[in-house]
């Protein structure tokens, strides 16, 4: 059986797609999977974005996610798991980078994402949305 069936959300994997790129974003699902379980987030429908070459994380014009929050649906255009955790606070705060929203992005990022990973995505994030900035000074991630 293939590892990406009986999730507990509809994936939809793009038809040019080719199968052997779907283990690049087993990490990124798998989140979203165990997510819905842990942090009781609603989503429903994960689409995922097949770029040639694919984007990457951090620094990309094109956005690397985007959620409809109120259906519970994300798309992602990149898979790593700061993405994924950025559209998952997003569905689960209902809301469009708030303190609100920043507060649950760093929660999840600490619990699926190591302390490195946390520090360098919290960073970028901190350039964009002052709601994350203020986190991250409280934390001493930023100065």
């Amino acid at each position: 059986m293939t590892w990406y069936k009986n999730l507990p959300f509809e994936l939809v994997i793009p038809i040019e797609m080719p199968k052997r790129a779907m283990s690049k974003w087993r990490d990124a699902v798998e989140v979203i999977a165990d997510a819905i379980k842990t942090f009781d987030v609603r989503v429903t429908v994960v689409r995922l974005h097949y770029h040639v070459p694919p984007r990457q994380r951090f620094g990309e014009k094109h956005p690397m996610g985007e959620t409809v929050s109120e259906d519970g649906e994300i798309t992602l255009c990149s898979n790593d798991v700061d993405t994924v955790v950025h559209e998952l606070a997003h569905v689960k705060s209902n809301e469009n980078h708030t303190p609100k929203w920043a507060k649950i992005y760093f929660k999840l990022a600490d619990h699926y994402m190591d302390e490195e990973y946390v520090k360098d995505a919290m960073k970028h994030a901190s350039q964009f949305y002052p709601s994350v900035r203020k986190i991250s000074r409280e934390r001493g991630i930023i100065g």
